[in-house]
């Protein structure tokens, strides 16, 4: 039976500014729009995380529980969690506004840095994506994770009924 339990958001927001924290400082990152494309192309096995926990998986795109698309805005993504009790926490976290961003890691292929008046920035042209997480303090703020609801044949139904209604309307 599948679950009822389903999210989705933007794990990361392109040309959105993020203050990156490292021992040795801070830089600005930027992720540019396409940066993901050549690795969503290669369909490499990404995990939806809790807080960055490969201990704590609650979907992955091997098995269909996930699924990663590039669109204009950023890196959407949508997940059917598990009947888990990390799923079932997290889901319940995000349904009450507990969790409400994302993150992810990723291994830079090409990257750009330049030395700006704020300091160091770094734009991001190219990666390979490891995984996405629900996270408690993200770098990028942008982000966005929340519920989704399971589209039943009767909601399908009626969402088209509103559609063909609305272009009647239109055409008048």
């Amino acid at each position: 039976m599948p679950s009822d339990m389903r999210i989705g958001g933007y794990a990361v927001r392109f040309d959105e500014p993020a203050t990156i924290y490292t021992r040795s400082g801070t830089f600005t990152e930027i992720v540019r729009k396409g940066a993901f494309a050549r690795t969503l192309r290669e369909r490499p096995d990404v995990f939806l995380l809790d807080q960055h926990d490969f201990a704590r998986p609650i979907a992955r795109t091997r098995n269909g529980t996930l699924t990663l698309v590039e669109d204009a805005r950023g890196l959407r993504f949508e997940a059917t969690l598990p009947d888990t009790t990390v799923a079932r926490d997290v889901y319940e976290m995000i349904r009450t506004g507990v969790l409400g961003e994302m993150s992810f890691s990723f291994n830079a292929v090409e990257d750009r840095w330049s030395d700006m008046p704020t300091g160091p920035q770094r734009e991001l042209f190219d990666a390979d994506l490891l995984e996405i997480s629900v996270v408690t303090r993200p770098a990028y703020k942008t982000t966005s994770v929340a519920t989704r609801r399971k589209v039943t044949p009767a909601v399908q139904r009626r969402l088209g009924q509103l559609r063909a209604r609305r272009l009647e309307v239109a055409r008048v």
